[in-house]
């Protein structure tokens, strides 16, 4: 399978928000240049909530704990204020990244690592959910900006060796996140993102294992930096993969499907790898189904479980819109070796 390329800027995709990172917050006078803009991106919010505050926020996974302001929660928060605070909770999560606040509810967002462009990012919507809800607005937010930090946290430190090796891990992502990061117009921008396609609109994503989380690595590193041939490259993210998994994953039975549950969001991850597709196999009746909803949630069952595909195609549908970065609401059943897509239910 052969390595492509594809440009992975900041965005929004399906009902969530768009992405990028914040170290320095700027005045509207600061000022970016209008050529260095992508294509104008509204931000949404994730379509539930908890009903109560800080304690509450979704604990996400690779989101820095610590980021909100504590003025967000403010009773009499203005559209200005509430600008400045997303601001500053982004530039907290992602520190390698420039903030530019054009006016109350406009933000412009570029990361510093490497050569891309700033990403416009519309507040209107969620200010109108969060302007009369005190108490819930870090819930509320917290979605918006793990994927910013999902998408665009790349690495821009120099990793040599088997440090480096060691350390790549396969993303699985599907192909509305890849097409709609198409937003340049240029000829000379090199693609940010290093990746492979999987199978039926699904795209394995590169990244490093960090302390702050998963950092993407961009085309740039790897042909400059890594020198790692694209086969190798694959061959090494799925032996870490199988390493770093190793007697860590967990499926729970919740009716006639399972869930699967891992570490660090690596649950899409498990479809990359044989070995750990034989570990899902083990724990069901027939062939393995499997739903990849977002980056955060694997469900499993298998062909020959009465009652099963039914409700693995509703918890699919239902689960993708949790998380920060939407997947699919398609089955995937293995079938002699290979993964294919599933739409043959039989009446249960």
């Amino acid at each position: 399978m052969s390595m492509r390329y594809q440009r992975l800027i900041g965005c929004a995709f399906l009902a969530l928000a768009p992405a990028l990172t914040g170290g320095c917050i700027q005045s509207p006078a600061d000022g970016i240049k209008k050529a260095e803009i992508s294509e104008q991106i509204q931000t949404t919010t994730s379509p539930t909530a908890p009903t109560t505050a800080e304690d509450t926020v979704p604990r996400l996974k690779t989101l820095p704990q610590g980021i909100f302001p504590e003025a967000l929660e403010a009773p009499l928060l203005s559209a200005e204020d509430f600008t400045r605070q997303y601001a500053q909770a982004v530039q907290s999560a992602l520190p390698t990244t420039t903030v530019t606040i054009e006016k109350p509810l406009l933000v412009y967002i570029r990361s510093r690592v490497g050569h891309r462009e700033a990403t416009k990012i519309d507040l209107t919507k969620m200010w109108l959910k969060c302007k009369s809800d005190p108490g819930k607005r870090q819930a509320t937010i917290a979605p918006s900006i793990e994927a910013i930090y999902n998408m665009t946290n790349f690495v821009d430190q120099p990793l040599q060796g088997e440090e480096f090796i060691d350390k790549i891990v396969p993303l699985v992502r599907n192909q509305t996140f890849v097409q709609s990061t198409l937003a340049s117009k240029s000829k000379n921008k090199k693609p940010d993102a290093y990746y492979e396609k999987l199978f039926d609109g699904l795209y394995i994503v590169f990244g490093i294992e960090d302390p702050s989380g998963i950092r993407l690595l961009d085309t740039y590193y790897v042909e400059q930096r890594a020198h790692i041939a694209p086969i190798a490259l694959r061959n090494r993210a799925v032996e870490n993969i199988e390493r770093i998994l190793k007697n860590k994953i967990v499926i729970k039975a919740e009716g006639p499907i399972f869930r699967v549950e891992t570490e660090s969001n690596y649950e899409p991850s498990l479809v990359v790898s044989d070995k750990l597709i034989h570990e899902l196999q083990t724990a069901v009746k027939g062939r393995l189904v499997v739903a990849i909803p977002n980056n955060a949630e694997m469900f499993i069952c298998g062909d020959e479980t009465p009652g099963a595909l039914v409700k693995l195609k509703e918890t699919a549908a239902e689960a993708s819109n949790r998380g920060a970065l939407p997947i699919s609401q398609k089955l995937y059943i293995r079938d002699q070796g290979s993964w294919k897509v599933f739409t043959a239910f039989d009446s249960q």
